[in-house]
């Protein structure tokens, strides 16, 4: 038996749930990339590594990535 789902949102939903995280983390890794300190560190960084970072930030605030 499924629980009730409580009518408070989780901080994921309050935020904009995944495509919030998404946005969030495209933008943020926009930035590194023209960053000449982080460039380095995140250089083998796959095209597709916000989108994950995204989801796990989501799963983190209580949403259902």
């Amino acid at each position: 038996m499924t629980p009730p789902r409580s009518s408070i949102p989780t901080p994921a939903e309050y935020a904009g749930g995944l495509p919030a995280f998404e946005r969030l983390t495209e933008h943020f890794y926009g930035k590194v990339r023209n960053d000449p300190v982080l460039t380095p560190v995140f250089a083998e960084m796959s095209a597709d590594h916000p989108k994950h970072v995204a989801a796990f930030l989501t799963q983190c605030f209580g949403g259902g990535a």
